[in-house]
């Protein structure tokens, strides 16, 4: 009854004395993880184990100058380089094993409580302070706040607290472990200090600070005149990621199995001028900022949306296991559950401490326009925010090595000599812009990622491409620019094409949507043409150095030419289209299906008795063939229409790369791979309809078909291993043909793994191998011909090798007829075999179970 009287006391304080719009909260990643302690063990190894937020270069011995020195923080303000920490927490399972509990970092709020709020004052240098007990184990309620008759004292033990968020509904806060099954994470929690001496910066026993009459609101004690921010923090732990099954328990790193020994720690780097300017502007009755630092300016001019990636974890200081599964916790802290107090063991003997080079005096800061790294000049950067990209030529990607070294070596290679480098593990390469430049000031205001290899280097940002060119660039003499119209080529085999210009890729469908195919490092125009030249295509284009497409028609609109800068993957003299723009082509040996030409190419006269030769290439006859039911002869393809020749259906088939075709009542195109057994051959008389299309050719008959086999057929097959585009030596090891899982994917999420999938008109295994491969997933899937799934967990959910093995996974793939891709509720599984180091298991694209909880103040 007291705890909850001591609660509702200091709810009506926060609403008479707090100001709910007046406070700022900030979060912050891990920047460190060990027994690290420069308040309580300076110098040496901490007694257990924290998870410390801020600079990157906090140590045993840090103090404000040193903190001020660093090059980046975890926090998202920048001008705050105060270090943040709190112990660990994990679980111990019945066979005595601890393991990690995963949290999303600590969470700061700085509150202005307290009557004396208008005279409030910053944290000076030096200052530093910890709160909460760590060898508590019980709930003291004697031990009191100062208090007097206008405002009463309350337990000093409610400075900690823990809250259940479970989907349950609401639970009460308790100030030590009680409820710790909670699907959205336990929140830890504790109050600071907020009244201070006015002269000692820090004081073992903590004497130099004491607690607001109401913890979190009311008056300071005649000792302590001096009122500072309110700092609270709050860490909310993944608590429903460990399998609690066995009856273990949670234990912070100093062996407490109660929760009432939590404590945090604050050791102040804040710029004096910024903290003191947001008190005067952010904190107080007048200040409307309502917790959000973007709208305290002092505050805002140093955020760093990007501050977890850009101050990633650091190498561990003390050399011993924190991660993961543990036999022991670090350091002699056996767990202990009270109620008395317990004692800080001291092991007999200490790891050491890793040495850890001193990088603050390296300079890291965004490129500006002429500044050079080796051959190559910073240009400026472009938003990536509308297609094609800034620079539409080739690309890769790299978890764990981009940098602009890389990328420029990369691009240089290739022979291009433009770099672009975006979200901070991305390379584009092409020969000219497809997006201009911004201005200097733009670019000032934007905010960049450092590069995924080089903590002291940026690589562009979200939508926003940094751009490099080669000042000494002597690649291959380009053929020139095709002009659109003029431009010949020879076609090998005969012929020629003419060019046609840069077109914009289709959207929901192909621009050309005939037949394709694609080669990562032979693709040239002429390898182009004489593929599409064999199915009779009107058209050929060329598109992201690799990809070819045929067709008969064009059905989008045209581009710039600089759209279409890429060099072909076979040959750096040649443009093969771009980013989401082909480079087309019309083929001067094409012949329209009309039927008036015979199979060698001569125009011979109509005949009377209709039984022209069809003019189409790579088919050859089967005769006549009987309809069946209820299953057709062929399911694949079904079309018809009054303008129906053998050409048209062929052209339909060899498209769809089906192995067989036929005509049927003069108006009909069937078509397929496997022809129905019960489907068997007639007299030829049976077959002798005319064309709809085209009367000087046969078109089957009543239940009959003229049925014909495409010569050019490549039976589908499942690649293995299959090659991520532009990631040399990376490839996906085929697995096989698997079911769907029971009631979720195959390739799901699991409680540790995220996963990610994407639907594509285009898809094929290649494309799919990019995707999870950018994504950091080592699984991947291609279903239904359109589908690509990826994990890293691979296949679970009770998924299952399909009975008819790699025969059920007979849908080829949209974007590619000569592949598989799975069939329905059917994936071809692979796995990453090689080039793993750009790989990871992925936890980014998992969907984070923290509950954001905004409080009103």
């Amino acid at each position: 009854m007291r705890n909850i009287q001591a609660a509702i006391l200091a709810i009506v304080l926060s609403w008479s004395f707090g100001h709910a719009d007046a406070f700022w909260r900030m979060v912050c990643g891990t920047i460190q993880v060990g027994r690290v302690d420069p308040i309580v063990n300076p110098g040496g190894i901490s007694g257990h184990c924290h998870t410390i937020a801020g600079p990157n270069n906090i140590n045993t011995t840090s103090t404000f100058d040193s903190l001020q020195a660093s090059y980046c923080t975890s926090c998202s303000i920048q001008k705050d380089k105060s270090a943040y920490w709190t112990p660990n927490l994990y679980y111990r399972h019945r066979n005595g094993s601890f393991e990690e509990v995963p949290h999303d970092g600590t969470v700061v709020y700085y509150l202005d409580r307290g009557v004396d709020v208008a005279n409030m004052v910053p944290f000076p240098p030096g200052f530093r302070m910890l709160s909460g007990d760590a060898a508590a184990r019980s709930f003291d309620p004697n031990t009191m706040t100062y208090g007097n008759k206008t405002y009463g004292g309350t337990p000093v033990s409610n400075r900690a607290s823990f809250a259940c968020l479970d989907s349950s509904g609401p639970q009460p806060e308790t100030p030590g472990f009680k409820s710790t099954k909670c699907d959205s994470g336990l929140r830890a929690q504790i109050h600071f200090q907020s009244c201070w001496d006015g002269v000692n910066l820090y004081k073992t026993d903590q004497s130099h600070v004491a607690y607001l009459s109401g913890m979190d609101n009311g008056i300071c004690p005649p000792t302590h005149p001096k009122l500072l921010p309110h700092l609270f923090f709050e860490i909310i732990y993944s608590v429903n990621s460990v399998d609690q099954s066995d009856g273990g328990m949670f234990v912070f790193s100093q062996g407490d199995t109660t929760g009432y020994g939590f404590h945090g720690d604050f050791l102040n780097g804040w710029d004096v001028d910024v903290l003191d300017a947001a008190i005067d502007q952010c904190m107080g009755p007048n200040a409307s900022n309502n917790g959000q630092i973007g709208l305290c300016p002092p505050l805002q001019a140093s955020v760093d949306p990007y501050f977890n990636q850009n101050c990633p974890e650091q190498a561990p200081l003390v050399n011993e296991t924190v991660h993961g599964l543990l036999k022991v916790l670090p350091g002699c802290n056996p767990p202990t559950g009270g109620p008395l107090r317990a004692t800080q063991n001291i092991c007999p003997v200490q790891p050491t401490l890793n040495y850890i080079p001193n990088q603050d005096w390296k300079n890291r800061s965004v490129a500006v326009p002429g500044q050079k790294v080796g051959s190559w000049q910073y240009m400026g950067c472009a938003l990536d925010s509308s297609t094609p990209r800034p620079l539409a030529g080739l690309s890769y990607t790299s978890q764990t090595n981009m940098s602009i070294e890389s990328c420029t070596a990369f691009c240089q290679q290739n022979g291009y000599f433009m770099a672009g480098m975006e979200y901070s593990t991305q390379c584009y390469c092409a020969s000219s812009l497809t997006q201009p430049l911004q201005s200097p000031l733009n670019c000032s205001q934007q905010n960049y990622m450092i590069c995924s290899g080089n903590q002291f280097e940026y690589c562009g940002g979200q939508s926003l491409m940094q751009i490099w060119n080669d000042t000494t660039y002597s690649g291959p003499p380009i053929k020139g620019t095709p002009i659109a119209g003029s431009t010949v080529m020879t076609v090998p085999g005969g012929g020629n094409a003419t060019y046609q210009g840069c077109y914009v890729e289709g959207v929901g469908g192909r621009a050309l949507s005939g037949t394709s195919f694609s080669n990562s490092t032979g693709m040239t125009l002429e390898l182009c043409a004489a593929f599409c030249s064999k199915t009779n295509s009107a058209f050929f284009g060329t598109e992201y150095s690799q990809e070819c497409y045929c067709g008969s028609s064009i059905s989008t609109a045209t581009a710039p030419q600089s759209d279409c800068s890429a060099f072909c993957s076979g040959d750096k003299t040649e443009f093969c289209g771009g980013g989401s723009r082909l480079s087309v082509w019309a083929l001067g040996n094409y012949r329209p299906p009309t039927g008036s030409q015979t199979g060698t190419g001569g125009n011979t006269a109509p005949s009377s008795t209709a039984s022209a030769v069809p003019a189409a290439t790579g088919i050859s006859s089967m005769g006549c063939y009987s309809e069946t039911t209820p299953t057709r002869a062929l399911t694949a393809l079904f079309t018809s229409g009054s303008s129906m020749t053998i050409d048209l259906c062929a052209q339909n088939a060899q498209q769809m790369n089906l192995q067989y075709f036929g005509v049927e009542y003069a108006s009909q195109c069937l078509a397929g791979s496997i022809l129905n057994p019960s489907s068997t051959a007639l007299a030829s008389s049976r077959c002798s309809m005319k064309c709809a299309g085209n009367t000087t050719q046969i078109c089957g008959g009543s239940n009959a078909i003229s049925l014909y086999k495409n010569t050019l057929y490549i039976k589908p097959f499942n690649p293995n291993p299959a090659n991520v585009p532009n990631q040399p030596g990376s490839q996906y090891g085929y697995v096989g043909c698997y079911n769907e899982g029971n009631g979720a994917r195959a390739l799901g999420s699991t409680d540790k793994f995220g996963s990610a999938a994407t639907t594509s008109a285009a898809l094929t295994v290649e494309a799919c191998a990019a995707f999870c491969f950018s994504k950091g997933y080592n699984w991947m899937g291609v279903e239904n011909g359109d589908q690509c799934f990826c994990n890293a967990a691979g296949v679970i959910n009770g998924a299952t090798v399909s009975s008819g093995g790699d025969a059920d996974c007979n849908v080829t793939c949209a974007g590619n007829a000569t592949e598989n891709c799975g069939a329905s509720a059917k994936l071809n599984v692979y796995q990453l075999t090689s080039g793993s180091g750009s790989a990871r298991f992925a936890t980014t694209g998992k969907t984070s179970k923290r509950a954001m909880r905004f409080r009103t103040w």
